[in-house]
């Protein structure tokens, strides 16, 4: 899963896709962000035995909250490495990519609203 997690300049956070260079949810609360990836995982969780559902979701569970912990404490890169972007970032990435589509609309400015996290 192409998937980042992204701290946005108001607190909350955003999942970014590099498949789609594209926004996959914004002004997400760390346990939507949680609720989005298990929501996603769930049909491959399904896949295993039973037996193995049950710890396979709380694994997957964990590295999530992992993940966003490390991202709303400014440790992308622990998370990313070299491939860790930051808002202003990924909305750079998200116009090249997409502003010659009809009903392109750019994010808000973020300019003085706060860090983001890089």
């Amino acid at each position: 899963m192409a998937w980042q997690i992204i701290k946005q300049p108001d607190g909350l956070f955003g999942v970014f896709s590099s498949n789609v260079d594209d926004w996959i949810a914004t002004d997400c609360t760390a346990g939507e962000v949680e609720e989005l990836f298990a929501d996603c995982t769930a049909g491959e969780v399904e896949e295993l035995f039973a037996e193995d559902m049950g710890r396979e979701t709380a694994r997957r569970l964990a590295d999530v909250r992992e993940k966003v912990a490390l991202v709303a404490a400014g440790n992308a890169r622990k998370v990313y490495y070299q491939f860790a972007m930051s808002y202003e970032e990924a909305e750079e990435r998200r116009a090249e990519v997409h502003a010659h589509e009809d009903g392109f609309e750019p994010a808000p400015t973020t300019a003085g609203k706060g860090e983001a996290d890089a």
